[in-house]
């Protein structure tokens, strides 16, 4: 039968958080014997909402719990807290209305100034060939008569739209960028500029898929370089895999499935030098969060756990510095966390096809189990 704890049955004395033990729980009420669907909600840095009713067809109740004591008590449905939406990009990151110099205004956009506006790069576009497809309506519906249709439709072999970096100075003087690095583009794009606009970066991914690489650009000679690439005989995963994180100019996570495995690695970008931060017979499946101040990663990940299904989802919480993992749910099942604001504690809920969903108050620093607050 499904049931949830009011905090803990009896005495929660043996679980000590911040010094502070959780008090004894009150009996258990019939409104806490739960359809399995419930709703989760952090109303504060230390307070979490449960709504969830013994049928689908009954009305919610909601509990609000005490993340530092594992008290509870009945409240009324609580308000919708919109999350807070990031600002996204970074100086030098984005459009600029500044003119363009003339010798650059007739190359395509969107143009990408420098920070200090001193350079622009713009992008020359090598257009599609024409390859006509002709199409036999046999039966259209307003008339007796077929109809020939025809579309442009590019076979394998045939030529793509490229397009190519062209860097200028805001005066109107070219600086030639070589081509040799990234000779045959699918796609050139990813463009990053360094913070001092003293070089800028592209994601080239060759035509083909077997190639895909990240190319700094001097921006007072126009040299290219390689920063850090993925080859393959086969295939390299761009649509799925790719995946980079700047911590500054001088460093960068970059995902990779180099070692048969998908992992992180981090990148000194000046050297080019790699150093694996995740490694063994698991993988990465989805960076959900890097803290740039404390150089952590929060990771979903997928068969870490020997003799579990390793579709199964967890998550953990890696240094960048010193490589140590942190389990953050323990559950056979596959996770997910939902955070209080201040990220202390989160509510871990789990599940599997043949176990219904389970909810457990988690402390961020550690991982560790608060209490059970229902299945």
């Amino acid at each position: 039968m499904l049931r949830m704890c009011l905090a803990f049955v009896g005495s929660c004395a043996a679980v000590l958080l911040g010094g502070m033990a959780c008090q004894a729980a009150e009996p258990i009420h019939p409104s806490l014997l739960r359809y399995p669907a419930a709703t989760i909600q952090w109303t504060s840095p230390t307070a979490v909402v449960i709504g969830s009713s013994f049928r689908p067809d009954e009305p919610t109740v909601f509990e609000e719990i005490d993340a530092a004591t594992g008290q509870r008590r009945p409240i009324d449905p609580p308000p919708v807290v919109e999350q807070p939406r990031k600002p996204r990009g970074r100086p030098g990151d984005s459009e600029s209305a500044a003119p363009l110099p003339e010798a650059a205004a007739s190359l395509a956009g969107p143009p990408r100034w420098s920070p200090d506006g001193s350079h622009v790069v713009v992008w020359e576009v090598s257009p599609a060939q024409e390859h006509p497809v002709h199409l036999v309506e046999s039966a259209p519906d307003d008339r007796v008569e077929p109809r020939l249709q025809t579309l442009d439709y590019l076979k394998p072999g045939d030529r793509i739209e490229q397009r190519w970096p062209r860097l200028f100075t805001k005066d109107g003087a070219e600086i030639p960028i070589s081509r040799e690095l990234f000779p045959n583009p699918w796609s050139i794009d990813r463009l990053r500029w360094a913070d001092d606009g003293s070089f800028f970066t592209v994601l080239y991914n060759q035509r083909g898929h077997q190639l895909l690489r990240l190319v700094a650009i001097d921006t007072a000679t126009g040299a290219a370089r390689t920063v850090v690439e993925e080859a393959s005989e086969t295939f390299v995963d761009y649509a799925h895999k790719t995946w980079m994180h700047w911590l500054s100019d001088a460093e960068l996570v970059w995902m990779s499935e180099r070692d048969g495995f998908n992992h992180l690695f981090l990148v000194d970008v000046a050297s080019g030098s790699l150093r694996q931060l995740t490694e063994g017979p698991w993988m990465v499946r989805e960076v959900q969060r890097v803290d740039d101040d404390a150089r952590e990663l929060t990771l979903s990940v997928l068969g870490i756990n020997a003799g579990e299904d390793p579709y199964h989802t967890h998550v953990v919480r890696l240094s960048i510095d010193s490589g140590e993992l942190v389990r953050l749910t323990e559950g056979n099942g596959s996770h997910e966390l939902e955070w209080s604001p201040d990220r202390r504690w989160y509510v871990d809920s789990y599940a599997r096809v043949d176990l219904p969903p389970v909810h457990e108050l988690r402390k961020a620093d550690d991982g560790s189990l608060v209490c059970e607050l229902g299945r």
